[in-house]
């Protein structure tokens, strides 16, 4: 009783001017003047509590008060904040101050919001501030971004797009792509020299593939919070440069020089490398082992070397031999 005298007598009569100095206080927190958040908390809470009573109506006034109108001056303020960024800075610049600038508006619309507003209060933010400027303005630095590998940028934009549905897409495109030309220059001493498929040095050739995979595979869980997206953009691309011939008349190159690595590694003869070193290696094996495409060419010289092996006593463990055997199954 007493909370609908209230509502009717107190709230209904000052809505006009109470929701004016609400904003006005948020507005200027926003501006960085210190706004009274305390005397926007209680009132806003105070708009809930005069409906808790009504079970399935408790937020409608709240809403119809203050959310609307608060989203909607939302929008005018970082419709406003957003152009005049754009207008004075360098897309790195302005991803750090947006990053930021959400940081501090959510931390604000806590204090004083429903938990029921905090997703429409960050969606606005996040289409004034990011999806207004993705197409025109972010995008057009991706490929720098992601050719000079500038870390601190892949890092905002990846925080930046990553909740809005499909806009990471463009910056998934540039990462494979460059994840495929940094491969095929890692192999194609390999592919262009018909000999060092049979007589290359293995080891150098397992170094190369790798090294790109651990790098991106690293930069991924530092600068893109391991997202699977990326990962998948991570196997395609392997996959291209794993696969890759310069001439298609050739034999596969790849399967040949992966099956004569492990044909290295499981030897007595191989020396200097410990029981564990081998297992890691192994199990780098059959991560490029499921990029290959023709995985019948690997399994046709792996299994003609395992025999050599085992007919003359060559194989540093039968326990090794049978391990790398049943990852190969899996």
């Amino acid at each position: 009783m007493c909370l609908c005298v209230w509502k009717e007598d107190v709230l209904e009569k000052l809505t006009s001017s109470l929701m004016k100095a609400v904003l006005q206080e948020i507005h200027r927190d926003r501006d960085g003047e210190s706004g009274d958040l305390g005397m926007v908390r209680d009132t806003v809470f105070s708009l809930i509590e005069v409906e808790e009573y009504a079970k399935t109506t408790s937020l409608r006034y709240y809403q119809t008060v203050f959310e609307a109108p608060f989203l909607a001056e939302t929008k005018e303020y970082y419709l406003h904040t957003a152009s005049k960024l754009v207008s004075e800075m360098e897309v790195s610049e302005y991803m750090q101050e947006v990053v930021e600038t959400m940081k501090t508006a959510r931390r604000r619309g806590q204090r004083f919001l429903h938990p029921t507003s905090i997703t429409k209060f960050t969606r606005e933010c996040e289409a004034r501030l990011v999806e207004d400027y993705q197409n025109s303005y972010l995008y057009s630095q991706l490929q720098p971004m992601v050719q000079e590998e500038r870390r601190q940028d892949l890092k905002n934009i990846f925080h930046l797009l990553n909740g809005i549905p499909r806009a990471l897409d463009p910056l998934l495109d540039k990462f494979e792509e460059r994840i495929k030309s940094q491969g095929l220059a890692a192999v194609r001493p390999w592919n262009t020299d018909k000999d060092k498929a049979t007589s290359g040095n293995v080891v150098e050739f397992m170094g190369a593939v790798m090294g790109v995979h651990s790098h991106y595979h690293q930069l991924i869980s530092d600068l893109f919070s391991s997202h699977k997206l990326f990962f998948s953009a991570l196997d395609r691309g392997c996959r291209v440069f794993v696969n890759a011939q310069e001439n298609h008349t050739h034999q596969p190159r790849a399967p040949i020089l992966l099956a004569r690595y492990c044909d290295q590694l499981l030897r007595k003869s191989s020396k200097g490398v410990g029981e564990q070193e081998v297992e890691d290696r192994l199990e780098e094996v059959i991560t490029v082992f499921r990029y290959l495409d023709d995985k019948d060419v690997f399994q046709r010289f792996y299994s003609r070397m395992l025999a050599r092996r085992l007919m003359q006593s060559l194989s540093v463990s039968m326990e090794m031999e049978e391990g790398m055997i049943q990852r190969l199954k899996v």
